[in-house]
Parts: structure tokens; sequence; C-alpha cells
């Protein structure tokens, strides 16, 4: 599965640490562990890790999702909680096309 898309982790604690990443990248784990921020995924400064697993699961689903509907043009998923166990996202924005 191809990943063809930019994907942005942000947050209070990546702006902190040095601003929004941007990473293009053929697969999700690859795009995730290219993250700057990625180590505040794998827990950090004593907090404990957050469920990556999960995190890349729901990337691929939306992945596949996007190649399956042509139609979607912009898609955002503001926010995205991962958690110890599992990964939500609270608000999607779907746009699109014809």
């Amino acid at each position: 599965m191809q990943l063809a898309r930019t994907a942005r982790f942000d947050g209070r604690g990546a702006r902190r640490r040095g601003g929004a990443h941007h990473a293009l990248s053929d697969t999700v784990d690859e795009m995730l562990h290219s993250l700057r921020s990625y180590r505040l995924l794998t827990g950090y400064r004593q907090s404990p890790p957050l469920d990556v697993a999960a995190f890349a699961e729901l990337l691929h689903r939306v992945s596949a999702m996007v190649e399956d509907i042509p139609e979607i043009a912009e898609l955002d998923l503001n926010p995205v909680f991962v958690r110890s166990h599992g990964a939500v996202v609270a608000d999607v924005r779907i746009r699109l096309t014809g």
C-alpha cells in the first residue's frame, strides 16, 4: 500500500519541540519513524508509550479509504488522540471533487 500524502504531527508538545513536522513516505511505518516527534509516541521523559500500532493501523485504513474513493480531494483528521491503548479521531473534514 502506498501512502502518497503529507502527514502532519502537530500539537502543543510538537510545537514546543521545534514545530509541526511534515513527512512524505511510501509506507506508514517509515513515515511514523521519520517524524522528529516520533519519540513523543514511544515514551518521552517518563511519559508512558502510546499505542503506535493502533495509530499506524488508523493511517493504513485511512490510506486504503482514500485509494478506494478517488473523489476524496482533501481529508483532515484533527485531532487524532493516540492513547496507551488505541487511537481515536475526534473530528474529520473531507472535501470531495466533482
